[in-house]
């Protein structure tokens, strides 16, 4: 038996493979001539292409079935805005609303949901996301929050600081922004706290150099 095979890998134990014959092979070889003879197939059989692209995208549905699975275990089982329980309903929520940045730096801009899932088993499910059901995801990323949680903001006040000194102001239902466009919650003068706190520095300014 020799040592090394023609391309000069060593013919140990690990290795070292056999056919129905007895007759031995090197398996780091097998495998490289295996994957260019699929590639080739892939690139020049259109049938072989369609099987191996149907083959994936079912093997791909169903590790992320059972991620969901996970998920929804590991978060609670329900959303934790309206309790909603059935698993066809509910996903996972980037709680900063920072999905899509962290979404292209785990796929470079491909791929889904799957790479969030594989991440969050990952990383022990942190905290960084939550269960959310659809209708509460998506009321939370088009208004900025979900109804469920809006009956505590419409006409709250809060307190915020201008110039150094505490103002308070009241909140008003999601509606956007008439100088970012943004939904937020929006100050008595129609802006977001951002701009209006924004636009009272720049008055005050104006004000003093008179």
């Amino acid at each position: 038996m020799k040592t090394l095979c023609k391309n000069g890998h060593p013919y140990d134990p690990v290795n070292t493979g056999y056919n129905s014959q007895g007759y031995y092979f090197c398996i780091q070889c097998k495998r490289k001539h295996a994957r260019e003879y699929a590639n080739r197939k892939y690139a020049n059989d259109d049938l072989f292409r369609e099987a191996v692209k149907e083959s994936s995208n079912l093997r791909m549905k169903q590790q992320t079935k059972e991620l969901r699975k996970l998920a929804n275990e590991a978060y609670g089982g329900k959303c934790c805005c309206c309790g909603e329980s059935t698993p066809e309903f509910l996903h996972l929520d980037h709680v900063a609303d920072d999905g899509a940045e962290h979404r292209r730096e785990l796929s470079n801009s491909k791929g889904g949901s799957i790479h969030t899932l594989r991440w969050a088993r990952n990383n022990n499910w942190p905290d960084r996301l939550q269960l959310l059901c659809h209708n509460c995801g998506m009321a939370k990323a088009f208004y900025g929050a979900c109804p469920h949680n809006r009956k505590s903001i419409r006409g709250s006040r809060t307190n915020v600081e201008i110039d150094g000194v505490e103002r308070t102001t009241v909140l008003q239902a999601m509606r956007k922004c008439s100088e970012c466009g943004k939904r937020k919650d929006l100050t008595p003068h129609g802006t977001c706290f951002k701009c209006h706190i924004a636009t009272v520095n720049v008055n005050a300014r104006i004000e003093a150099r008179k």
